[in-house]
């Protein structure tokens, strides 16, 4: 059913799409685009293919072994996000229309917000771990209004931030191993406000 659900979107998403001889334009990550990435990009955390003639952009997490929500992610996650935002586009190339976040981790789609960030003698200096924090929000704004279509297309755990970006997304596909949870529950804290904030908004 995951599988189908996946070629059943696809196929629709790409009848709104344009294509060359009816045919969808299948093209690794070779263009150069700003909001391409590769390994060697950045943390390398994120990797993309594009399709489609470059209206589908697939987004690959990549932060063995859990996909922890780190300053190599968020980092990594801001910059890709930034060079979609309308105003900041600097190429004739219009941006992704759809863009769809999947994981190298079979277990772990994306996971919570990096603990250590938060303690009493955090890894980074208190400037450095200000500017993780004011990036991590920017995230969330920016995903309120790119001009793309969000997709998680998810077989893993979503916990935490994982979980938040994961409701901001237009449409999530979770196959049969798909947990999501939040942390902050056990600490009797509310839960998915910047998600929910997102959704009334």
């Amino acid at each position: 059913m995951y599988s189908l659900c996946r070629v059943v979107v696809l196929f629709v998403l790409s009848s709104l799409l344009p294509s060359t001889n009816g045919n969808l334009i299948e093209q690794d990550d070779t263009r150069g685009l700003p909001w391409e990435r590769t390994k060697s990009i950045g943390f390398g955390t994120l990797t993309t293919t594009s399709s489609n003639n470059g209206t589908i952009l697939r987004v690959l997490i990549d932060n063995l072994p859990t996909n922890l929500c780190d300053c190599k992610v968020i980092t990594d996650l801001y910059d890709l996000l930034s060079y979609v935002v309308p105003e900041n586009i600097t190429v004739a190339t219009p941006p992704p229309r759809v863009t769809i976040f999947t994981s190298a981790d079979l277990d772990f789609w994306m996971g919570h917000y990096d603990g250590a960030l938060f303690g009493a003698n955090p890894p980074f200096n208190e400037s450095y771990t200000e500017e993780l924090f004011t990036k991590n929000r920017a995230i969330v704004s920016m995903l309120k209004s790119l001009p793309t279509i969000l997709i998680a297309e998810i077989n893993g755990r979503a916990t935490g931030s994982g979980n938040e970006f994961l409701v901001q997304c237009y449409m999530a596909f979770s196959g049969p191993n798909t947990i999501v949870g939040a942390p902050k529950l056990q600490l009797a804290e509310s839960t998915g406000m910047v998600a929910f904030s997102t959704l009334c908004d």
